[in-house]
């Protein structure tokens, strides 16, 4: 996967920015950056700067995922093949919901009495690393959602993503 994902990633929340009005030049203003290092990442020439993963990652989920992609190499964080029209989407998050939904109500019979791997057969196992692929595959569709559902409709999603936002949204409803 590596840093061409990220750049896959990188480069299309660009695009969907510049398709949005909101050009590279002026995304590179407003994270003190130059044009031409926003262009190496979306080349996988470099990492997203450092000092500008914060930013970049609360202007749009997509450049959240590349950051979070890149920190980690988790896969959950890449966004699934396959035809992202909303309706498509929608059914893949239908699908996988199902099958992370079934997986994980199976886990306390398999689970009953363990307290390590030592306690799991080969079976066992099998099946958790399925329920861990299958709960993976869920998250995935359902930020590939959360993308769509940003883009197509001009929702501002980010901005519920925000941790801080939250908290003072909260803050402020509790007063």
């Amino acid at each position: 996967m590596g840093q061409n994902a990220v750049a896959a990633l990188f480069g299309q929340a660009v695009t969907v920015l510049s398709d949005k009005g909101f050009p590279p030049k002026v995304l590179a203003s407003k994270i003190n950056y130059s044009v031409d290092s926003l262009y190496k990442v979306v080349t996988a020439g470099r990492a997203i700067p450092t000092q500008a993963r914060q930013k970049l990652a609360s202007e749009n989920l997509l450049f959240g995922l590349a950051v979070a992609l890149e920190g980690t190499e988790y896969r959950v964080f890449d966004r699934p093949a396959g035809d992202r029209h909303i309706q498509s989407v929608l059914q893949h998050v239908f699908i996988e919901d199902e099958e992370a939904d079934a997986a994980v109500k199976s886990l306390p019979r398999i689970l009953l009495d363990a307290r390590g791997p030592e306690d799991l057969n080969r079976e066992a196992k099998d099946y958790l690393e399925k329920a861990a692929h299958e709960v993976c595959e869920d998250i995935r569709w359902k930020f590939e959602l959360l993308v769509g559902l940003e883009s197509q409709f001009g929702l501002d999603i980010i901005q519920k993503c925000l941790l801080q936002k939250e908290k003072s949204r909260l803050a402020q409803a509790a007063k």
